[in-house]
């Protein structure tokens, strides 16, 4: 046995050129498997705005693999209309407030049609009587919340069959009717008036509700305000507007306040929360 290397020996004539031709096919080959998957994954992706496409190779295969991603598309809300339904709230609900541009972000078409309606710097209460539209609006800045959540819409309708109500109004129920923004961790808001309690409809970053009382129902028989109270997803107390109005919360960037009113001089505001 010996540890010297063998004597160096040039490859016999036409050697070098079988080598490449042999690594051309070989490549040629391997991209050949790549170009239809590629393709097929470039137009599942223009379908579905958010997938992610892996390519990845055989067993034998040492090519790594090809990730394909897009950006995510912009927020929509599903409100059960079609979108031009949507399109001539927005701007009727605009127009009537007397506001630039305003996102519908709840709908309630039982009896007395509803919509809540965020811009910017507004919140809008719009009601839908056929084709007309009659909104309200609270302005400030709705980039941000006072806790976890607001509450831009608290009032009580009386029934359509009390002596006061216009003859259109005939055999409509009387109610309260709340509505707002809450934070990401509010997964459960409740109103609560008159020993009732019903769920609001939580979605699109808001929530809304409303107590039915029969169409002869006056307001108000008696002195209880609704209370709304919002729970996390484990089902513990974050707010209650009852108690909300003792704490006040002030803009983390300049200091303005946000949705209360301080008390004293001298109170503690804490952070507002961002609205997303």
């Amino acid at each position: 046995m010996t540890s010297m290397l063998p004597p160096t020996r040039d490859l016999p004539p036409g050697r070098h050129t079988q080598i490449r031709a042999e690594l051309e096919r070989a490549v040629g080959r391997r991209r050949s498997r790549f170009t239809v998957p590629i393709l097929a994954a470039a137009a599942a992706v223009l379908t579905v705005a958010t997938s992610v496409v892996l390519l990845r190779p055989g067993p034998s295969d040492p090519t790594p693999a090809v990730q394909i991603t897009t950006s995510p598309p912009p927020a929509s809300y599903d409100l059960g209309v079609p979108p031009e339904t949507v399109a001539a709230i927005e701007e009727g609900c605009a127009k009537a407030a007397r506001v630039g541009t305003a996102k519908l972000r709840q709908l309630v078409l039982e009896e007395s049609r509803w919509a809540l309606l965020y811009s910017e710097n507004a919140a809008l209460s719009c009601h839908l009587v056929g084709n007309d539209y009659s909104a309200g609006s609270v302005q400030g800045d709705m980039r941000w919340l006072p806790g976890y959540f607001s509450v831009e819409e608290m009032i009580s309708a009386a029934g359509g069959d009390v002596p006061t109500a216009k003859p259109a109004d005939a055999g409509k129920r009387g109610f309260h009717q709340v509505g707002g923004r809450v934070d990401e961790k509010v997964a459960r808001v409740t109103l609560s008036a008159d020993d009732q309690v019903v769920d609001a409809k939580v979605a699109n970053g808001t929530y809304v509700a409303r107590i039915y009382y029969p169409s002869t129902w006056r307001f108000p028989e008696n002195d209880r305000t609704p209370v709304v109270r919002a729970y996390d997803a484990a089902g513990n107390l974050l707010g209650s507007s009852d108690t909300s109005w003792q704490t006040c919360y002030e803009n983390p960037e300049t200091g303005a306040l946000v949705g209360s009113v301080r008390q004293t001089p001298t109170d503690e505001c804490l952070p507002a929360l961002p609205w997303k």
